[in-house]
C-alpha cells in the first residue's frame, strides 16, 4: 500500500481529517519530518551499527531517497542498475521506508518492557532498529555477493538524519528535483478522488520535505552523501552517470553505459496512465516525452499557493 493510501486509510477514521479532506483542506502534519533524535542516541545507533554489521569492503549498499515521490528517485534508480556490479535489492522490495520507522522500534521496547521491565529499559529507544538495519545489511550482503554494490531506493526523506548513524558504510544519492514539477506530478499521479490531498497539502509537505533535504544535505559527509539534480542527470546521463559510479568507487561498464538513453520511461504522471492512474510498467518514451521542460498549467490559485509556500526555498535550490 503506497504511504498516501495508508495514511487515509489509518486517518479517514478520525472527525478531524475526515472532515479536513471532505471541505479540501489541508491535512498533512510536519511531525513526520520533526527531528527526534539527540546526538547522544544519534552516537549510540552508529556504536551499535558498527558493530552488528559485518565489515564488507567487497560489498556496499547505494541508498536513493529524494525530497518526496515525483522527484526522479526510480530514474536513477534504473539507471544504476543497468550497470553490472550493482544489484538489485533481495528480497524484491521496490521501496525502503525503513528510515522513518523509528516509532515503530520504540513500539517494540516498550512490549519488551511489558513482559519483563527491566530487561526492556537495558536497551535505547533505537537500539532494535540498529539491530534490524544490521541483520538486513548483512544479508543483502550474502545474498548479492556476486555484485559490488546494492542499490535501495525510497522516494522520502522521512528519518533521513538517521542515515548516517544506521548505515555508517553505505552512500546515498539524494536526488533534487524542481519543486513545481514535484508536486505538479504528484498532482497528476495521486490526486485521483474527493479524498485525495489538496493542492495546498501537497505543497505543504514539499515545503517539509525540501528543508529537510537540504538540512542533511549541508551537514552530511560529502564522501558519503551526494545530491543528484534531476534535470542535469537527464540532460547527460552518461555523463552524470560516470560522475556518480566514481564518486561511488565502481568501475564503469561502457556496454551498459551506452545503453542509458534506452532507458524506458517508468511510471510517468503524463505518459504512463492507464485507467485513470498511473501505472509503473515500461513504456518507451515518445518524442514529446520531457518531463523537465513541459508545460505546467497551472490557475492562479495554485501559482499563487506555491509561491506562498516553496517559492522561496525552491529558488535557493536554484530553481
Amino acid at each position: 500500500m503506497r504511504r498516501s493510501d495508508r495514511t487515509l486509510a489509518l486517518q479517514l477514521p478520525r472527525p478531524s481529517f475526515a472532515l479536513a479532506r471532505l471541505l479540501r483542506r489541508p491535512s498533512f502534519s510536519a511531525s513526520d519530518y520533526a527531528m527526534r533524535w539527540s546526538k547522544a542516541e544519534l552516537a549510540r545507533l552508529k556504536e551499535i551499527s558498527l558493530v552488528a554489521q559485518r565489515e564488507t569492503p567487497e560489498h556496499k549498499l547505494l541508498f536513493v531517497l529524494g525530497v518526496m515521490p515525483r522527484s526522479g528517485t526510480n530514474f536513477l534508480f534504473e539507471l544504476l542498475c543497468q550497470q553490472p556490479r550493482i544489484a538489485r535489492p533481495v528480497p524484491g522490495f521496490d521501496e525502503f521506508p525503513f528510515l522513518g520507522t523509528s516509532e515503530y522500534f520504540k513500539d517494540y521496547k516498550r512490549e519488551f518492557s511489558r513482559f519483563h521491565p527491566s530487561s526492556g529499559e537495558a536497551f535505547g529507544d533505537l537500539d532494535w532498529m540498529g539491530f534490524a538495519a544490521a541483520g538486513l545489511r548483512n544479508f543483502i550482503a550474502v545474498r548479492n555477493a556476486g555484485a559490488q554494490a546494492t542499490a535501495i531506493k525510497e522516494p522520502h526523506v522521512i528519518g533521513v538524519e538517521l542515515f548516517e548513524a544506521l548505515f555508517p558504510r553505505d552512500q546515498c544519492l539524494l536526488v533534487l528535483r524542481d519543486g513545481r514539477y514535484i508536486v505538479d506530478s504528484y498532482m497528476r499521479s495521486f490526486a485521483r478522488n474527493r479524498f485525495s490531498r489538496t493542492f495546498e497539502d501537497v505543497c505543504l509537505e514539499w515545503q517539509a520535505a525540501a528543508s529537510k533535504f537540504a538540512d542533511f544535505a549541508q551537514s552530511a559527509d560529502p564522501a558519503r552523501v551526494k545530491v543528484v539534480r534531476y534535470e542535469e542527470l537527464d540532460a547527460d546521463r552518461r555523463g552524470h552517470l560516470s560522475h556518480i559510479m566514481a564518486w561511488v568507487g565502481l568501475e564503469l561498464d561502457a556496454d551498459a553505459l551506452a545503453r542509458v538513453d534506452e532507458l524506458p520511461v517508468f511510471g510517468s504522471s503524463t505518459h504512463s496512465a492507464r485507467d485513470g492512474k498511473v501505472d509503473w510498467t515500461p513504456v518507451k518514451p515518445s518524442a514529446d516525452f520531457k518531463p523537465t521542460t513541459r508545460a505546467i498549467e497551472w490557475d492562479n490559485k495554485r501559482e499563487e499557493t506555491f509561491e506562498r509556500l516553496c517559492g522561496d526555498l525552491n529558488r535557493a535550490f536554484g530553481y
